[in-house]
């Protein structure tokens, strides 16, 4: 124990002790003395000083027992027995003083005060309570201040506000928040409920497509583009082909379009297209990928509209988006359940291997319309509302990679 533990100083060496005794049983008779002078037996002195300590050791919680009638620690503080009963004496010199264990006899006459079980009740100046919290926040606001004016924060700020398009950037959220709400009798054929997508064979003509081209049920139109010359080219070499050779095409990708890594660990086209050829083959022991993006350089557009022209049998005065999406990859899950979150409905052709779509309505239709599911072959051209329907779809294992291109339409 130190001399500190009760007021200043450092700790009390051996040769100290018998003269701290000698000051320790000095200053009890003086206060006895003193006591006396003021009327104070030692047996009421002793009840005075024990009434004191118990109202101390009680200091330690906001609220005390119920042994103090319920006190609060501020009320317990203040409520010790007053200076004047013994003038000139306060009660902190006792553990100023008690550096070391009185002598056996003092502890007979000091014993109903003494203790060091239990120190005295200490609590922070109310200086010091509202100033430390005033501190802490200005520091961090200081900090924060220091960061959002230094020059390298600013430039980065500036610079993507200038280069941003959007206020604030879209997620899935947002676009749920602030979707249309669906016309449920006219998604799901007038209430009867759907539980299929409609399947029209390839020798359709626009009058009898006309019927389903803008009703926002999902159709399958059968070997619709097993003519097209996309059949014999789409891969993965040729697509890096493309891109390669046509001047800024995928910076317009990265700047314009989107690139969706899916099932892969690319960040961009250019690094997917550069996939290693055993991987792209999907040999045994490659790790599986998929992955799409939309196309929005005009050079690789033309080449695209040349070998994929799109539906001939959309109704007179439709036009395709100039945007169009590619996906492909391995077996497995391709996308997720997902809305598009477009104002067009969509096509897309499956150049190679076979795909299941999975649709689910929107949550304010369930009740009128069924889950279902309707499976592509190569060839065949399927028709969405992407913006109507929850959809993920499902790429099955065979020996053909699944291929597909797509385009909106109004």
């Amino acid at each position: 124990m130190s001399a500190g533990a009760g007021g200043g100083g450092g700790p009390a060496s051996p040769h100290d002790a018998p003269r701290a005794a000698a000051d320790l049983a000095h200053h009890a008779h003086q206060v006895i003395r003193h006591a006396h002078q003021q009327g104070l037996g030692l047996d009421q002195l002793k009840e005075l000083y024990a009434a004191k300590r118990r109202r101390e050791n009680h200091c330690y919680s906001d609220v005390v027992s119920e042994e103090s009638g319920g006190t609060t620690a501020a009320e317990c503080r203040n409520a010790v027995p007053s200076t004047t009963a013994v003038p000139g004496y306060s009660w902190w010199w006792w553990h100023s003083t008690a550096a070391v264990t009185p002598p056996k006899a003092m502890r007979n006459y000091l014993g109903w005060w003494y203790t060091d079980a239990v120190p005295p009740c200490y609590s922070w100046p109310w200086w010091l309570t509202a100033t430390v919290p005033s501190l802490v926040v200005a520091l961090v606001i200081t900090a924060l201040v220091t960061l959002v004016c230094s020059d390298k924060f600013l430039h980065e700020l500036m610079s993507e506000f200038r280069t941003s398009r959007c206020v604030v950037r879209n997620n899935y959220i947002v676009m749920e928040a602030v979707r249309p709400i669906t016309n449920c009798s006219y998604l799901c054929g007038g209430g009867g409920g759907i539980s299929c997508a409609v399947e029209l064979s390839a020798n359709v003509s626009q009058l009898q497509f006309s019927q389903w081209a803008y009703r926002s049920r999902p159709t399958v139109v059968r070997g619709a583009a097993a003519h097209w010359k996309a059949m014999q080219y789409f891969s993965v070499p040729f697509f890096k082909t493309v891109y390669d050779s046509v001047a800024g095409a995928y910076d317009d990708v990265a700047g314009d379009c989107q690139f969706l890594p899916f099932k892969s660990e690319f960040l961009t086209l250019k690094e997917a297209l550069a996939i290693h050829p055993a991987r792209a083959a999907r040999q045994p022991g490659t790790k599986p990928w998929y992955f799409g993006w939309s196309n929005c350089s005009p050079g690789v557009s033309a080449v695209l509209r040349q070998l994929a022209p799109g539906p001939s049998f959309l109704p007179k005065g439709a036009e395709l988006s100039a945007l169009d999406w590619i996906f492909m990859g391995g077996s497995g899950n391709g996308a997720a359940w997902h809305l598009d979150y477009v104002q067009r409905p969509s096509w897309q052709a499956q150049i190679s291997g076979t795909k299941t779509w999975h649709f689910r309505p929107v949550v304010e239709c369930q009740k009128e319309c069924q889950p279902f599911s309707v499976t592509v072959y190569k060839g065949d051209i399927i028709f969405v509302d992407t913006n109507q329907w929850y959809h993920m779809t499902y790429i099955h294992p065979n020996d053909q990679l699944s291929i597909t291109i797509g385009s909106e339409y109004d």
